[in-house]
C-alpha cells in the first residue's frame, strides 16, 4: 500500500495524469507478447532455434510471422538473416499492427541487416587474408629458390677456384 502511494505521488509531483493508469489495451499486450516471444528465442542456441523451425510455419498471423522471424534471426547465419530481415519488412509495412510494434520490427529489420552486412565484409577480409597468405608464401618460394641458386653459383665458384 504504501509503494501504491509513493507511485502515486511521483505521478502527481511529475505532472502525470491518472488517466495514464489505463490499463494495457490489445496494441500494448502484442508488443509485450512479442517481446516474451524475443527474449525466449534469444536463449535458444542455433540448433535448438533450427529444432523449432522445423515445427513452427511461417504463418499469417503477425505473432507467427514474428515468432518464425526471431527463430531464423537465431540461426546465426546469412540465410536466416535474409529470412528475417524480409519478414521483419514485411511487419514494419503492414498497416494493422500498432506503431510500437511496427517500430520493433524496423528495429530488428535494420539488426539483420547490419548482420548480413558484417558477415559479407568479414567474409571478405578473409579472402583478401587469404590472397595475402598465398601471396607471401609465393615470395617466400621465390626466395627460396633465389637462395639455393645462389648457394648453388657460390659452390660452383669454388669448385672452380680449389681446381688447377
Amino acid at each position: 500500500m504504501r509503494g501504491l502511494a509513493t507511485l502515486l505521488m511521483l505521478f502527481v509531483l511529475s505532472g502525470c495524469q491518472l488517466a495514464a493508469l489505463k490499463p494495457p489495451g490489445a496494441d500494448a499486450l502484442l508488443l509485450a507478447d512479442w517481446l516474451d516471444i524475443s527474449a525466449e528465442i534469444s536463449a535458444l542456441t542455433p540448433e535448438q532455434a533450427a529444432d523449432a523451425l522445423l515445427q513452427v510455419g511461417d504463418g499469417e498471423d503477425p505473432t507467427a510471422r514474428f515468432r518464425y522471424a526471431m527463430l531464423n534471426q537465431q540461426l546465426h547465419q546469412r540465410d536466416g538473416w535474409v529470412v528475417a530481415r524480409d519478414r521483419f519488412r514485411t511487419l514494419k509495412n503492414s498497416a494493422v499492427l500498432p506503431r510500437e510494434a511496427r517500430q520493433l520490427a524496423a528495429l530488428l529489420e535494420q539488426l539483420n541487416q547490419l548482420q548480413i552486412n558484417h558477415e559479407q565484409q568479414l567474409g571478405e577480409q578473409t579472402r583478401l587474408a587469404q590472397e595475402r597468405a598465398a601471396e607471401a608464401e609465393l615470395l617466400q618460394e621465390k626466395i627460396r629458390a633465389l637462395t639455393n641458386l645462389e648457394d648453388s653459383m657460390n659452390q660452383r665458384r669454388e669448385k672452380r677456384s680449389t681446381q688447377p
